[in-house]
C-alpha cells in the first residue's frame, strides 16, 4: 500500500493534460481523472490534527478553508484562481501547481509505427494532407502561435521526423543477423503544457520562444561545435470553443495549451535539404528530473508575465501537499483505455463510462477499468513470453553464428589439406558437365572399375539437378567415377536449386499481381475522390474567375494610368542614356582603345582594355547590358569604317617604349627552333591570336630592346649580353612576320625608339 501511494503521489506531481474528444473531456470532469478519492484514517501531518471550519480562520463568508475530500482539482483551481482558498493556519493559498504531460512515441525495429511522428507534426500544426501530397490549413481549427528550431514549413518538418524515423531504426549487422529483433527506438518526445488563459497573443508567442530557445540551449557543446542543435517545435492552440458541453464545460473553455514536440539526437540539415545526426544523443531528456526541470522552467517563464499582468496566483513546480492542501491523489484515466475500442456500433469505452456515471453507478465503471486492468496484466506476461523467444533466438542466431565460424575453419583446413580438390566456379549445371566431359577426357585410364557407391551418387545427383545425360563416358572406371562424384558435389554445392528459384519466382509474380490489383483499386478510388474534388476546384474558381474579372477591369485602369508615367520616365532614361554612350564612344575612339568584346552576361570585358580611367569605367559599367551590347557594335563598326590604319599610325606616333613599359607591355624573347621546336611553335601560335594594336605595341617594344641589347653587346660582348641580344632579334622577327601578315606598318628604329622632346610632324620625333 506505501508503494501504491507514493506511485499515486508521483502521478499527481507529474501532473497530466489530455486532449480530445467532447466524451473524453466529459469522463475526466466527471472523474476527476481517475477514481475518486480514497479516505484517510488519519489526516496529513501537514494539516494538523483537526480540520478548521471557516469561521476560526477569519475568512469571509464564501471562502473555503479546507476542501473536502470529494472535491475535484477543477474546482480547487477555480477557487485558488478567484481568491477564494485559504488553508488551516489562516493563508491565502495562490499557489497552482503547474500540469504537464509527457509520452514519447517509438518505432519498433521492424518498422512498425513508422510515420506517426509526421502525422502528429500535422495534428499540432493544424494541417490536412491532401492527396498531391501538399498541405492546407485545417479549417475546423486555429492556431495562437508557434516556433521551433526545425523547418519553416509544415513539409519541411515532416521530412525532418522521417529522416528521424530512419535513422533510429537502422539495424546493426549482429541484429540482422538474428533476424531483425531490437528494441523500441525512441523517435519523437512529446509534451503538452498548460498556458493561463486571457493573455495577449504577443505574450504566448514570448513564452513559446522563450521555452524553445531554453530547449536548444541543451544542444552538447561537441554537437553545437560541428553546427548540430537540437530540433524541437512548439504550438499553442486554443481552447475547443463554446459547442463544448458538459458540467464542466467553463473550465475546458479555458484549456489554452501548448504542444512540444522534440528529438533528444542532434540534427543538422545540409545544403540539399536532407539531415544529417549527431552520433550520441543529448541524455538530459532521457532522465526522470526532466519533467521537474520543465515544470520548473515554465514556471519561471510563465509568473513574469502573470504579474505583469496584475494576476495575484502563480504556477510552482510542487503537487498539492507541498503547498499545503492535503488532497488524496487521483489515478487518472489514460487515453489508451478510452481509445482501447476501435470504431464499431457498439458504444466505445467513454460511451459506456458516461452513461454509468450519469446513472449514479460509479462501482460499474471501476470494475470496467479493473477488466481492463487484467487485460493489460495479460499483455505484459504475453510481452514477457515474447522477450523470451526473442531471447532464444538470439541464442539460436549466436549457435548458428559459431557454426558458421567453425564451418569456414574446416573449408580453410580443405583447402590446406585437400590441394586437388577442384578451385571451379561453377554457375549453371551446363558448366558442370562440361568439365567432367573435359576432365574424363583427359583422365588416364584406370584397371579398377567403377563402384557401385559412384555410380549411385553421380545418379542421385543428376536427378536432383534435373540431367539425364552427362554426354560422356563418366563410368568407365574408378577414376572418371570418381571425378564426375567431385564435381557433380561441387556443383550441387554452388549452383543454386532450380526448383527453388522457380518456386520464389512465381510466389514473387502471384505477389506482384496481388500488389497490382489492389494498386488498381486504390488509384480507381483516388481517381474518384479526384475527381470530385476537381468538380468541387472548378466551382470555386469559377466563382473567383468572375470577382477576378472585376479586379482586372479596375487594375487595367490603374495600370493605364501608370503607364504613362513610365513612358515618360523611360523617354527620359533613354535620353541619359543615350548622352552617356555617345560621351564613351567618342573617348572609346579617341584614345585608340582596343576593338572590345562581350562577357556571357552582355556587358564590355574591361580585363584587357587600357586607356580608360577609373571613372570613365564605372561609368561604362552603370550601364545597362543591352546598352553596353550597342555600345560595342558602334564602336566596332566605327574601327570597321575607319580602319585600322589611322590607329596604327597614332600609336606609332605618339606610343613609345617607356609609355608601354608602363602600361604592362614586355618584350617578346624568342628561342629558336633548332633549340626548342615546342616552344618555339607556341610562341608563333600565341602570336597569332594576339590583336592587330596590342601586336604593333608589341612590336615596338621588342624592336628597341633588341636595339638596346644590341648596343650593349656591342660595347661588351660576352655570352650573356649576345644571347639577350639574339633572343629579342629572333622575337622582333617573329612580330614582324605577323604584322606583315596582316597588311600592318611595321615600326622603325626611330619610331620605337621615341624621344621626350616635342615631335617634329606626324611620323617621326626629331633626334
Amino acid at each position: 500500500m506505501p508503494k501504491r501511494h507514493k506511485k499515486d503521489d508521483e502521478e499527481m506531481k507529474l501532473g497530466r493534460l489530455h486532449e480530445g474528444g467532447e466524451e473524453e473531456r466529459l469522463v475526466r470532469a466527471l472523474v476527476g481523472h481517475g477514481r475518486p478519492a480514497r479516505g484517510r484514517r488519519n489526516p496529513s501531518p501537514r494539516a494538523g490534527s483537526v480540520l478548521l471550519p471557516a469561521t476560526m480562520t477569519g475568512e469571509t463568508p464564501g471562502t473555503t478553508a479546507w476542501p473536502q475530500s470529494d472535491q475535484s482539482r477543477l474546482a480547487v483551481k477555480e477557487r485558488i484562481r478567484t481568491g477564494r482558498m485559504r488553508l488551516p493556519d489562516g493563508r491565502q493559498l495562490r499557489d497552482i501547481p503547474y500540469c504537464l504531460r509527457l509520452s514519447t512515441h517509438r518505432v519498433k525495429a521492424d518498422g512498425t509505427g513508422r510515420h506517426l511522428a509526421a502525422r502528429h507534426q500535422l495534428y499540432i500544426d493544424r494541417m490536412v494532407m491532401q492527396p498531391d501530397g501538399s498541405v492546407v490549413p485545417d479549417p475546423a481549427e486555429a492556431v495562437i502561435w508557434f516556433a521551433g528550431t526545425i523547418a519553416d514549413s509544415t513539409i519541411d518538418r515532416c521530412r525532418f521526423w522521417e529522416a528521424v524515423e530512419a535513422r533510429e531504426v537502422r539495424k546493426t549487422p549482429i541484429r540482422e543477423e538474428a533476424g531483425g529483433g531490437g528494441y523500441d527506438k525512441p523517435v519523437q518526445i512529446r509534451l503538452i503544457l498548460e498556458l493561463p488563459f486571457g493573455f495577449d497573443t504577443l505574450i504566448y508567442g514570448r513564452i513559446v520562444k522563450a521555452l524553445v530557445d531554453a530547449i536548444a540551449a541543451r544542444t552538447p557543446d561537441d554537437a553545437a561545435a560541428q553546427g548540430f542543435r537540437i530540433g524541437c517545435h512548439a504550438v499553442v492552440h486554443p481552447p475547443p470553443g463554446p459547442e463544448l458541453t458538459g458540467p464542466h464545460a467553463g473550465q475546458q473553455a479555458r484549456n489554452v495549451h501548448m504542444h512540444l514536440v522534440l528529438h533528444d539526437r542532434p540534427a543538422r540539415q545540409e545544403a540539399d535539404g536532407s539531415w544529417s545526426f549527431a552520433r550520441r544523443k543529448c541524455l538530459d531528456f532521457s532522465r526522470r528530473r526532466f519533467i521537474q526541470e520543465t515544470k520548473t522552467l515554465m514556471c519561471e517563464i510563465v509568473n513574469p508575465h502573470l504579474a505583469r499582468h496584475g494576476v495575484f496566483w502563480r504556477y510552482h513546480p510542487g503537487s498539492y501537499r507541498d503547498s499545503g492542501l492535503d488532497i488524496a491523489p487521483f489515478a487518472r484515466v489514460p487515453p489508451s483505455h478510452l481509445r482501447r475500442d476501435k470504431p464499431r456500433v457498439a458504444p466505445s469505452a467513454a460511451e459506456r463510462a458516461n452513461a454509468l456515471l450519469l446513472a449514479g453507478q460509479e462501482q460499474e465503471v471501476w470494475s470496467d477499468r479493473k477488466r481492463w486492468g487484467d487485460r493489460k496484466q495479460q499483455q505484459r506476461a504475453n510481452a514477457r513470453y515474447r522477450a523470451e523467444e526473442r531471447r532464444l533466438q538470439l541464442q539460436w542466431a549466436r549457435s548458428d553464428r559459431r557454426r558458421g565460424r567453425l564451418e569456414r575453419v574446416a573449408a580453410g583446413l580443405n583447402a590446406v589439406v585437400l590441394q586437388f580438390r577442384p578451385g571451379y566456379v561453377f554457375e549453371t549445371y551446363e558448366q558442370v558437365v562440361e568439365m567432367i566431359r573435359e576432365s574424363v577426357a583427359e583422365a588416364p585410364l584406370n584397371p579398377q572399375p567403377a563402384t557401385a557407391r559412384q555410380i549411385g551418387a553421380v545418379q542421385e545427383m543428376m536427378r536432383e539437378a534435373g540431367l539425364e545425360d552427362l554426354g560422356c563416358p563418366w563410368d568407365r572406371d574408378c577414376g572418371t567415377a570418381g571425378l564426375a562424384v567431385r564435381l557433380m558435389i561441387e556443383g550441387r554445392r554452388q549452383v543454386p536449386d532450380r526448383l527453388r528459384a522457380q518456386e520464389k519466382a512465381a510466389r514473387e509474380a502471384a505477389e506482384r499481381d496481388a500488389a497490382l490489383a489492389r494498386k488498381e483499386k486504390q488509384e480507381n478510388q483516388e481517381e474518384i475522390e479526384r475527381l470530385r474534388r476537381e468538380r468541387e476546384r472548378l466551382l470555386q474558381e469559377q466563382a473567383e474567375a468572375e470577382s477576378l474579372r472585376r479586379r482586372l477591369k479596375e487594375a487595367e485602369q490603374a495600370l493605364q494610368a501608370r503607364s504613362d508615367d513610365v513612358k515618360l520616365w523611360k523617354s527620359y532614361t533613354c535620353s541619359v542614356l543615350s548622352e552617356e554612350q555617345k560621351y564613351l564612344e567618342a573617348i572609346w575612339i579617341e584614345r585608340g582603345c582596343d576593338t572590345p568584346s562581350l562577357t556571357d552576361k552582355d556587358q564590355i570585358d574591361l580585363s584587357e582594355i587600357e586607356g580608360l580611367t577609373a571613372d570613365e569605367r564605372r561609368r561604362l559599367e552603370r550601364l545597362p547590358p543591352w546598352w553596353q551590347r550597342d555600345l560595342c557594335d558602334r564602336i566596332i563598326k566605327r574601327l570597321e569604317v575607319e580602319g585600322s590604319a589611322r590607329q596604327c599610325q597614332r600609336i606609332l606616333a605618339t606610343e613609345g617604349y617607356d609609355l608601354l613599359l608602363k602600361r604592362n607591355y614586355k618584350p617578346l624573347p624568342f628561342i629558336a627552333a633548332e633549340y626548342s621546336p615546342e616552344g618555339a611553335a607556341d610562341i608563333r601560335r600565341k602570336l597569332g591570336k594576339v590583336q592587330e594594336l596590342k601586336l604593333l605595341r608589341l612590336g615596338i617594344v621588342t624592336l628597341e630592346a633588341a636595339r638596346r641589347a644590341k648596343i650593349a653587346y656591342d660595347l661588351l660582348p660576352t655570352p650573356e649580353t649576345r644571347q639577350e641580344y639574339l633572343s629579342y632579334r629572333g622575337g622582333w622577327e617573329e612580330v614582324r612576320d605577323q604584322l606583315q601578315k596582316r597588311g600592318l606598318p611595321v615600326p622603325q628604329i626611330q619610331t620605337a625608339a621615341q624621344s621626350p622632346q616635342r615631335p617634329r610632324d606626324r611620323g617621326g620625333y626629331e633626334r
